[in-house]
């Protein structure tokens, strides 16, 4: 494998969510069994030199990595380990999880796939070329400080290197939550050093993994970086337990419900120019509603997961293909080349007098977009008037499944902006037809609903905006 292209894996914490990680993962490995005509399903092992993760995604890590798991398997032995460990009623009766349900559970997983005897399997994997994990654990007294993770891991490393603890005790190392479960102390007899969740801090590894594939392959390429995440709710949720009191972290655990998504939009920034590299996969609707550590609700993460995974792309043209429209083919080579640019978000004007077929030309380029990409979200608004412009950005809501759009104190324009400016709304082109009267996009005296313009969203690489206009000097405003 010298020299070969690098795929990396990162995996997100969040509790009984990783069950989503897993079937977004399995639709991606299906993928690749297929096109590779393979009788078995392939080992995420084998196609990822190196997986890290983060108390759910840790544990997930290891599966996967370490015991050597395909994604069904992985899938299956997860929910077994969350319906055992997991249990409510017990959480109501006591202050926390019992840990030693998890240190059993992991313990029995290793003799079922290692073998007998192997359940106090260490971290280091005697194969040298088998796929490199580790997993994210914070030292207690860090927790506030931020000082970094602390990386418990399946390979040397020259620098840095941590404690060659068992699979069992890196997994509850990555877990321990502090409101879910005690601490535990690694390390050797009078230096143990005690650790809890990774995810204080460092929920998304992304960036511990591309620090890690610089470390140990420092003269390979990049390939491929996976990233997937669990849906963290804007703020964490825990079942309530009137023995829990987890106050004196709340900021810490506060911080996690926003910090995968802050991490993940840095990083993009990061591969901007890197097209093909970087892909982020989180569903981002439903999953916020379910509590970390509510096992029942399982079936639920499926629901929402199997719903993101198979969700058809948004179309909303009002008019059909054109098939008389030819003859114009250099106008819609030049309008093409405008479209999508890496260094910022294309917004381009076709302008001229009524009735010379600017309409026409959008409606051509939005058809041919709609071929090219299968996964473009392509989104027409008639625009004529603030209120004509108003109502497709409610229906733009609408069709895009945005959450509050329907409150009639929402600012609609404002949640669809701030949805396609992120990451993973993927690729979309908005068409704004009829953009005539610039005076609604540009005036400074709007009041509350301000300047149309403003509402544009930006998404380099991955966004379009084409108007329609019969004035040359409207144009130049609205692209500028």
């Amino acid at each position: 494998m010298a020299g070969k292209p690098l795929c990396l894996l990162a995996l997100d914490g969040g509790g009984i969510r990783g069950l989503s990680e897993l079937l977004i993962l399995e639709q991606i490995m299906s993928r690749i069994k297929y096109d590779l005509k393979m009788t078995d399903d392939p080992l995420p092992a084998d196609f990822f030199d190196l997986i890290g993760g983060t108390s759910t995604g840790g544990l997930i890590a290891l599966l996967l990595g370490r015991v050597r798991l395909s994604v069904p398997q992985a899938r299956r032995e997860y929910v077994r380990i969350a319906q055992d460990v997991f249990s409510i009623e017990r959480f109501k009766t006591k202050s926390k999880f019992d840990c030693k349900k998890l240190e059993k559970a992991v313990k029995q997983l290793l003799q079922d796939k290692l073998g007998h005897g192997r359940d106090e399997e260490r971290m280091l994997d005697p194969v040298e070329s088998a796929c490199k994990v580790f997993v994210c654990a914070v030292p207690q007294q860090d927790v506030r400080t931020r000082a970094g993770p602390r990386l418990f891991r399946t390979y040397d490393v020259r620098e840095y290197a941590t404690f060659n603890c068992t699979i069992w005790e890196a997994s509850r190392a990555t877990s321990a939550a502090p409101a879910y479960f005690d601490p535990i102390s690694i390390g050797d007899p009078g230096e143990e050093e005690t650790f809890v969740d990774g995810g204080l801090g460092y929920n998304n590894p992304i960036e511990q993994v591309l620090e890690e594939a610089c470390r140990i392959f420092p003269k390979r390429k990049v390939a491929c970086i996976v990233s997937i995440g669990t849906g963290l709710a804007r703020v964490i949720r825990f079942p309530s337990s009137p023995k829990t009191s987890p106050f004196k972290l709340v900021d810490a655990l506060t911080k996690m419900a926003t910090e995968s998504d802050t991490t993940a939009e840095r990083v993009q920034v990061r591969f901007r120019e890197t097209q093909d590299t970087y892909f982020r996969f989180s569903v981002d609707r439903g999953l916020d509603n379910i509590d970390l550590a509510e096992w029942k609700n399982l079936p639920d993460v499926r629901t929402y997961t199997t719903g993101s995974i198979s969700k058809k792309r948004v179309w909303s043209v009002p008019f059909e293909k054109n098939p008389s429209f030819t003859g114009r083919e250099s106008e819609l080579k030049e309008l093409r080349a405008a479209l999508f640019t890496k260094e910022q978000t294309a917004k381009v004007g076709i302008t001229g007098l009524g009735g010379i077929g600017k309409t026409q030309l959008a409606l051509a380029m939005a058809y041919e977009i709609r071929d090219e990409y299968e996964d473009c979200c392509v989104l027409w608004l008639p625009s004529t008037s603030r209120d004509s412009i108003e109502k497709a950005y409610l229906n733009a809501a609408q069709k895009l499944g945005i959450p509050g759009a329907e409150d009639d104190k929402a600012d609609v324009k404002a949640l669809v902006r701030d949805y396609l400016s992120k990451e993973r709304a993927g690729r979309w082109l908005l068409v704004f037809d009829n953009a005539d009267d610039i005076s609604i996009w540009i005036d400074e005296s709007a009041g509350e609903s301000g300047r149309l313009k403003d509402y544009l969203p930006t998404s380099p690489g991955r966004g379009s905006i084409i108007f329609t206009t019969r004035d040359k000097k409207a144009a130049a405003k609205l692209i500028d």
